[in-house]
């Protein structure tokens, strides 16, 4: 986990998640490309403009910063976080969900992301799933802030009867660069009254929590993390898009009628 500091509360969210994930995807990727220790955040900043101005990674979120990040406490979102990994050739994807209900497809995208390759290891009606030497974490962004998923949990509603996909409760599990290492300790050790146990609820973040109107995921390509020459070459010129998730067939109307979200920062 890496939290604020001092010098970027309030406008360090992004670049502390960029740090999660460098730490996460290092044992994923070759020494050469992704060393083993996360850069600080003037290294974040200027890796991002070497992409910009040398291999001409997403010209439009270039042209949103003037090109210019290093020194400043300029906001960054999911979109440069893309662009950092990629310059350094990690396969990583920018996925988009658009005008949700609670979010559903997102959590099982995340769900379907950790679960994968996992099939014969799990319990069917409870199931907790984290960050393993296959996969790495996924940086979650919605307008104003960003986090870290490390895991997912999934429970069964109601264990009484044929399980449905509705009957699935999931729970994303979170690392916030708000909080400090010291509360996420405390609150680790921390139980409630009678026999319920809140080491998690700092952690957890359920459907009810997912409120926002989009939110974006950083993820990578575990199956095939790195990028060959030939797809950093196709990269030059082409803004960062992200790979759409609409939840139903309304949604996709009203994007194709040229509704557009806002970029998210945080």
């Amino acid at each position: 986990h890496y939290g604020y500091s001092y010098g970027d509360t309030g406008w360090g969210c992004g670049y502390r998640n960029i740090q999660m994930l460098h730490t996460s995807w290092a044992p994923l990727i070759p020494q050469n490309l992704l060393s083993t220790g996360p850069a600080p955040i003037p290294y974040i900043q200027k890796d991002i403009e070497l992409a910009w101005k040398t291999l001409f990674i997403d010209p439009l979120g270039a042209e949103s910063y003037s090109s210019t990040l290093l020194g400043t406490s300029k906001w960054i979102g999911a979109s440069e976080a893309v662009t950092f990994f990629r310059s350094r050739h990690i396969n990583c994807n920018l996925i988009d969900f658009v005008n949700g209900k609670r979010h559903k497809s997102l959590l099982t995208y995340a769900w379907d992301y950790f679960y994968d390759g996992h099939e014969a290891d799990l319990d069917l009606n409870s199931s907790f799933l984290t960050v393993d030497e296959k996969k790495g974490a996924m940086m979650i962004q919605h307008d104003g802030h960003s986090r870290t998923i490390v895991g997912i949990e999934r429970k069964i509603a109601n264990k009484n009867k044929e399980i449905k996909e509705e009957d699935w409760i999931y729970n994303l599990v979170i690392m916030d660069p708000m909080k400090s290492g010291e509360e996420m300790k405390e609150s680790l050790g921390k139980k409630g009254k009678g026999k319920r146990k809140n080491e998690m609820r700092m952690f957890r973040k359920s459907v009810n929590m997912i409120k926002e109107d989009r939110y974006q995921l950083v993820v990578l390509d575990w199956r095939r993390p790195v990028l060959s020459e030939e797809e950093m070459e196709g990269l030059k010129g082409k803004y960062t898009e992200g790979q759409m998730v609409l939840e139903n067939e309304e949604d996709v109307e009203e994007e194709k009628g040229g509704k557009k979200g806002k970029k998210g920062k945080g």
